[in-house]
């Protein structure tokens, strides 16, 4: 399978689809630091920058199908046989109930929209598009709805679910991932058969039609979060922080009355099946206090290897690469584990259309 890759980022796709045997023919990414990352990372696969620039020409003739990929610098890429598949998760702040919720209004929210131009003039076999889950009630629902008016125009059939990363677990992530994070993926086929995108996100032979439990509440919280994590010293954060030993969704790091390497800290948090109150605090609990997760926590939150973001930046060592950067690259991208298994899922179809 050969797949493009747009809003790249630390490229996410690319890792959890090498082990399959797929090949990147190129990515499409603007912002500075993912940009020098997939340089890092991948030095021999081009990056064709800003996505709604990439003019594409496809030929087909006698000998097969061809296509070429330019971008406003002068890049110049040709894929035999055509590209497969193009990923990308395109801009969410429009969608995010963490922002304005101006939905399309937001320009780049509506990058969406690039993406179906750019699935129209390449027409891959397949697509996955990744948003957060406000990009299903957005302006009543009317944005989701346009985007897949669209994608439907075009000769797409479609699915769409909501996965949740701490409860994907495929061959190399056994212990899924330990963070909740909900994405809505849509996956699509070329052509009128939904039955193909419904059979990658779908497993009807493993549906149960009962309600999942309810989470108990825990007991417990943190008092000591500063300014700079969120809360004021001394009060009480319901729901935020737990640091009892007496609870099974926490990871207690006492330094060297009970040390836990930092390799042990998200497969911990795995075994505890996930769950988002997974805190780590230092010292005895009397004198037990909050602190930032490290970037190489934050990669394998995400189901990175170890100092996946750490590179050379900007004449420095990667030694010094700014943890801010490593941060936000990280929040930015999608769960390796997830991809994996959509991945997996798209070629056991493959192989049952063939």
């Amino acid at each position: 399978m050969i797949y493009a890759s747009v809003c790249s980022g630390v490229e996410a796709a690319s890792l959890a689809w090498m082990p399959l045997g797929w090949k990147p023919a190129w990515f499409s990414e603007i912002e500075p630091f993912p940009c020098a990352v997939l340089k890092h990372r991948f030095p021999e696969v081009p990056n064709l920058g800003d996505m709604t620039k990439i003019k594409v020409e496809t030929i087909e003739d006698e000998t097969g199908k061809l296509q070429r990929f330019k971008n406003e610098s002068g890049a110049d890429v040709v894929v035999p046989g055509g590209v497969d598949l193009l990923v990308g998760g395109t801009p969410c702040q429009g969608f995010s109930v963490a922002g304005k919720q101006d939905g399309l209004d937001d320009p780049r929210s509506a990058l969406c929209l690039a993406y179906c131009e750019l699935l129209e003039t390449m027409r891959p076999r397949w697509f996955v598009w990744e948003n957060v889950p406000g990009v299903l009630c957005a302006n009543q629902g009317d944005d989701f709805r346009a985007f897949l008016r669209k994608i439907d125009e075009i000769g797409y059939s479609v699915a769409w679910r909501m996965l949740d990363a701490q409860y994907v677990r495929v061959d190399g992530y056994p212990r899924a991932i330990p963070q909740r994070r909900r994405r809505v993926f849509v996956v699509g086929h070329l052509g009128s058969d939904f039955r193909c995108p419904a059979e990658v996100l779908f497993e009807p032979e493993i549906v149960f039609r009962t309600t999942p439990p309810r989470r108990s509440k825990v007991s417990g919280v943190a008092r000591c979060l500063t300014a700079s994590t969120g809360g004021a010293s001394g009060k009480e954060q319901q729901n935020t922080f737990v640091i009892c030993n007496s609870v099974p969704d926490v990871l207690c790091v006492h330094g060297s009355q009970d040390p836990v390497t930092q390799h042990e800290l998200a497969h911990a948090a795995g075994r505890n099946n996930g769950r988002e109150n997974c805190v780590v605090y230092e010292n005895h609990p009397q004198d037990a206090f909050v602190r930032r997760l490290l970037p190489v926590e934050y990669e394998r939150l995400m189901g990175f290897p170890d100092n996946w973001t750490r590179i050379p930046w900007r004449s420095k060592p990667e030694e010094e690469c700014p943890d801010s950067h490593r941060y936000n690259a990280c929040g930015n991208s999608m769960c390796v584990n997830v991809m994996r298994w959509i991945g997996m899922r798209i070629e056991l179809t493959e192989r049952k259309l063939k």
